[in-house]
């Protein structure tokens, strides 16, 4: 049995639930721009291939991948930059959440690191 800290569970869960999502609305958004307008087909088709490497990428966290270790570590770091730079530029701090979860992933990743390899 893998010993899969319960944070590590619980982040994969989630992030399979946000890749299901985008492969439904990805999927939805072919066949409507398919039949409505074409423009959708191509954005539904960037959001299929999100979730397709989204759900891959956290199968290999779930399997506790070293290398999928890193790129949620280095995705998150840009989400916390990102959401820092809107906030400067916008001088808008209200959607912090954008923040401050990125950054609590970060620091759980860190303490759970030994578990990967």
């Amino acid at each position: 049995m893998v010993d899969r800290p319960l944070g590590v569970t619980i982040i994969c869960i989630l992030s399979w639930i946000g890749a299901i999502a985008l492969i439904a609305i990805g999927a939805l958004f072919v066949l409507g721009g398919l039949i409505i307008f074409p423009l959708l087909a191509v954005i539904g088709a960037v959001f299929l291939i999100i979730g397709i490497v989204s759900f891959l990428v956290t199968f290999a966290l779930w399997n506790l991948k070293m290398w999928a270790w890193w790129l949620i570590v280095i995705l998150n770091v840009l989400s916390i930059v990102s959401g820092i730079g809107s906030a400067v530029a916008y001088g808008d701090f209200s959607p912090i959440y954008g923040i401050i979860i990125p950054v609590i992933i970060v620091i759980y990743l860190f303490t759970v690191r030994d578990h990967f390899s």
